[in-house]
């Protein structure tokens, strides 16, 4: 599975809003969007926030 696409499923299962996740990541919604699309990739050092976050490692999320 892409990033995005386990991003997106990680931030569903636990009912948290885009809007909220993108302030925590210190991007825009839109940006957010766009990486749950696969069309952008998570730079390092939001992917190191997102793995804080749900408690997973890099090698999950990937």
């Amino acid at each position: 599975m892409i990033a995005g696409t386990k991003l997106r499923q990680l931030r569903e299962e636990r009912s948290i809003p885009l809007g909220l996740l993108a302030k925590y990541l210190n991007i825009s919604v839109r940006i957010l969007i766009s990486i749950e699309r696969n069309k952008k990739n998570l730079t390092a050092d939001q992917m190191v926030k997102v793995c804080e976050l749900f408690e997973i490692t890099k090698s999950d999320l990937l």
